[in-house]
This record gives structure tokens, C-alpha cells and sequence, in this order.
């Protein structure tokens, strides 16, 4: 599912625009996101991080790197 999104993300600005509106409303989706980030392959990341929430809205600190579990 997680390649599903990747590849919708990547080909249409309209849902990296609505998935960045998502994650700016919601901390959990976002830290959910930003720990995806962190593990997946470069291509991946950088593709998802075009998703993250603009500047001079309120950012959530990506979690530790030794965590294996997402956080709650």
C-alpha cells in the first residue's frame, strides 16, 4: 500500500498537495510519515518528503533513529 501511495505522490501534485494539508493537521500522521521517511530508500524518501508541511507551520520533531516501532 505504502508503494501504492508513493507512486500516486509522485505523479500527481494534487494529492501531494492534499497529503501535505493532512499531515500539517494531523502530528501523528506526520511523525508516522516522518519515521517512513527515515527507513526507506532514497528515491522513496525524497518523493514523500515533498509531502511534508511547509515552513512557518508547527513541525514535529522526526523521531529517534533507534526506534523500531512507530511512535504513538
Amino acid at each position: 500500500m505504502a508503494a501504492g501511495l508513493i507512486l500516486i505522490v509522485a505523479t500527481n501534485r494534487a494529492a501531494a498537495r492534499h497529503l501535505r494539508k493532512r499531515r500539517q493537521k494531523g502530528s501523528r500522521l506526520n511523525r508516522a510519515f516522518l519515521w517512513i521517511e527515515d527507513r526507506a530508500p532514497r528515491r522513496f524518501s525524497r518523493i514523500l518528503r515533498r509531502t511534508r508541511p511547509r515552513k512557518g507551520v508547527e513541525q514535529v520533531v522526526a523521531p529517534a533513529e533507534d526506534q523500531t516501532t512507530l511512535p504513538n
